[in-house]
């Protein structure tokens, strides 16, 4: 009995606990997510297919911010729709004491990527070329991880035909915010004030207008009226683009020039059997000026075209896939260049590849090794190389050397990593003298000292022997220094000539112009190549520094705008303009005179005429 009793006990005891369990369960899965539902949004912003972003997507805010303090406030203000104007000019006050100036603290990449990849399209990361698509941006606080600013905008560059009015649309809320939490949104443009502009929404849906240029949109989070966080987008609004259809637009569209492989490009169609072909590019202003690369859209069969090397004129790598023997391929080239003033031009090239299997020879090259500037000369001329697919132009540089009889110190294979430090061989420095001209434009440039450049390695010429600023360089067909190792630049076997280079100045004293590692001398305004000397000022007009007289010479100079180099040359002297300004007729007791004076000096003279009196005592 006792067993029965206690049993139906237990059996009550467990009852208990399973509706205990069930109404616990029933609380967390019916009540609870009332309270903490999520907003239904309607989305009204630029479409996510339509926005090329500069940054990728995820949850850090320093990937998104383009101005966050130590202190995680900003500078911007937000105007609440509940207060007088004077209220709110009191806290915009306040709070542009208290926060940080988000434009002073960029910290995005400008322009990388763009709407349609047309700004800084070679940097961008999808296939089409448009940056990374992109999806809602969650920004988590930093100081309690529950607060959330829900938004899709992007760091982007956009055209001004792509949005009406070139009024922008966007969605921006607070999720998991709490009663005393307010989202603020404001706008700063070249139209607005150090505080920008408050944007009034529906509390989810935004409008901006953008203008011309850098638009920055800062998204603000107030807790009890204290700013804890903030993200901020810089939008940029550019001119509409040349296209196909509109190849110009502006006044003065730049102009673009194409080189390939060296080759200078004429007209629209390229032909090549390189199928690790290099296109270069440089597009100029109408101004002579060189357009930076990312002012450049290059795509390849409608692909963005990886980033390019070099500085000025910029080296685009490509790599065809072999079609059949005896079969080509059709490609298509597109650039697009513009410049500031919304002038823009759009080229299309048509490529055509003719099949050369690896290994077979494409062509010939010529080699040589030059170092005027250590006072040698022309080291080594003529040597002919058989260009073959796929080898790239170490190797024809190695082949060279051995020919010359110079060893070569490198690293790296012929392959890949190939960087020469020096070349070797029995008394190949003697008689090695840097120009005096050059020496001191070393010098004082700080690259070295002079009793460093009077040093001789008898037996070889190495980098860093003459200066720290020594070394090898290869240029291709005399005019393109690539900005790419030997092993990874690609010769097109149309008689291309490879020269070698030692240079004491980063190549400065070969004609380039230099900006990184800093130094003093922009441009050495002259190359040491050839065995010689050529100067390259950038001389700006002729000033007179002391006028011509009729009795003296005068002089003018002009100066490099680079270098501060001076030339002066003489101004002939001026002749006299006789000008009469007064006489007197001779009598028969007296002389007379006609008096002169210079209209270009001031000076006089006169010129005696005789009288009878003479006259007769002369006969």
């Amino acid at each position: 009995m006792k067993f029965f009793k206690d049993s139906r006990k237990n059996l009550i005891y467990i009852i208990a606990i399973l509706l205990l369990l069930a109404g616990f369960l029933a609380w967390v899965l019916l009540v609870k997510p009332i309270g903490f539902s999520r907003p239904d949004v309607k989305v009204t912003a630029v479409k996510a297919e339509r926005m090329a972003l500069s940054q990728a997507d995820g949850s850090d805010d320093d990937q998104n911010s383009v101005g966050k303090s130590n202190s995680g406030e900003t500078k911007d203000g937000e105007k609440s729709d509940k207060k007088s104007d004077k209220e709110d000019k009191k806290e915009q006050e306040k709070d542009k004491k208290q926060e940080e100036k988000p434009n002073n603290s960029i910290s995005v990449e400008k322009g990388k990527g763009g709407l349609d990849g047309i700004t800084n399209s070679d940097r961008a990361t999808d296939k089409e070329g448009n940056g990374n698509i992109g999806k809602s941006t969650i920004i988590p606080q930093k100081n309690d991880g529950k607060i959330k600013i829900m938004t899709d905008l992007k760091n982007a560059d956009v055209t001004d035909n792509q949005f009406k009015n070139d009024d922008l649309e966007f969605y921006a809320y607070l999720e998991n915010g709490g009663k005393d939490s307010e989202l603020r949104v404001r706008i700063r443009n070249s139209t607005t004030g150090d505080n920008g502009k408050t944007l009034k929404g529906d509390g989810k849906n935004f409008k901006a207008h953008l203008v011309r240029g850098e638009n920055i949109i800062t998204l603000i989070v107030k807790e009890k009226g204290k700013t804890t966080h903030h993200v901020s987008f810089l939008i940029n609004l550019m001119a509409k683009k040349a296209d196909e259809k509109n190849p110009t637009i502006g006044k003065h569209p730049p102009t673009i020039k194409a080189w390939v492989d060296g080759d200078a490009v004429e007209g629209t169609k390229i032909e090549t059997s390189n199928r690790n072909f290099t296109l270069i590019l440089q597009a100029l202003t109408y101004k002579g000026k060189s357009l930076p690369y990312d002012n450049m859209r290059v795509t390849f069969d409608g692909r963005a075209a990886d980033p390019p090397t070099g500085n000025g004129r910029y080296e685009y790598s490509f790599f065809l896939e072999n079609p059949k023997v005896g079969d080509t391929e059709h490609h298509t080239i597109t650039v697009t260049a513009w410049d500031d003033e919304g002038n823009s031009t759009f080229k299309k090239y048509d490529l055509i590849y003719n099949f050369v299997d690896s290994g077979d020879v494409i062509g010939k090259c010529y080699v040589t090794v030059d170092a005027t500037t250590i006072g040698l000369g022309i080291l080594g001329d003529g040597f002919e190389y058989d260009v073959k697919q796929d080898e790239p132009a170490s190797y024809a540089i190695l082949a060279a050397l051995d020919y010359y009889g110079f060893k070569a110190d490198f690293s790296g294979t012929k392959d890949a990593g190939f960087y020469l430090n020096g070349i070797r061989a029995g008394g190949i420095a003697d008689g090695a003298s840097v120009p005096s001209n050059l020496a001191d434009k070393v010098v004082e440039d700080g690259l070295s000292d002079y009793t460093k450049l009077a040093r001789v390695v008898r037996d070889s010429i190495m980098q860093f022997q003459y200066s720290s600023g020594s070394g090898w360089m290869y240029t291709i067909d005399g005019v393109n220094y690539p900005g790419k190792g030997m092993s990874q630049y690609f010769l097109n076997g149309r008689n291309n000539h490879i020269t070698l280079r030692f240079t004491l100045a980063y190549g400065k004293d070969l004609g380039l112009v230099v900006t990184y590692p800093p130094t003093k001398l922009s441009s050495y305004c002259g190359i040491w190549i050839n065995g010689g000397y050529e100067p390259r000022h950038t001389f700006g007009d002729w000033k007179v520094t002391k006028k011509a007289t009729c009795d003296e010479e005068g002089l003018e100079e002009r100066v490099c705008s680079v270098c501060g180099e001076k030339e002066t040359k003489v101004i002939p002297k001026l002749e006299h303009n006789w000008v009469e300004i007064s006489r007197k007729e001779p009598t028969a007791t007296e002389d007379g005179y006609i008096e002169y004076k210079c209209t270009v000096c001031g000076d006089t003279r006169r010129e005696i005429q005789r009288g009878l009196i003479h006259d007769k005592k002369d006969k």
